[in-house]
């Protein structure tokens, strides 16, 4: 269906068209191909993993950084804390700003990777 598609381009640019043209113009070279699906593959890997590991790691500095900046000792519930409660209510303090965890990401994650595993499996 690609070369009678092609046809259409060359009607344009005004060019002759055969047949034969089409069919060498539209070749699939199949170690490029493969170079293609690796590098989108390892691309898109990398990416997730710096959106998903480094970036929430980054925003949560920064904004921690401009909330002192912003807020500097407005926050004086340190203060009336006991010495020994101190180091577990930063620890609370800090937990409290984390994102809230979702539990589907990980399960489609999981599934995501199980699935094409058991098809491949089932066709052998």
């Amino acid at each position: 269906m690609v070369p009678k598609l092609d046809f259409f381009s060359k009607l344009l640019h005004g060019t002759s068209v055969s047949s034969d043209d089409a069919e060498l113009s539209l070749a699939i070279e199949p170690i490029r191909l493969k170079q293609q699906v690796i590098y989108f593959a390892v691309t898109g890997q990398a990416l997730q993993a710096v959106e998903e590991y480094f970036l929430p790691w980054l925003m949560r500095t920064l904004f921690a950084e401009a909330k002192k900046i912003s807020h500097f000792r407005e926050d004086h519930s340190t203060d009336h804390d006991r010495e020994q409660e101190k180091e577990f209510l930063r620890k609370v303090r800090h937990q409290i700003e984390l994102p809230e965890y979702e539990v589907y990401e990980d399960y489609a994650e999981m599934v995501v990777q199980v699935i094409p595993q058991s098809y491949s499996e089932i066709e052998m």
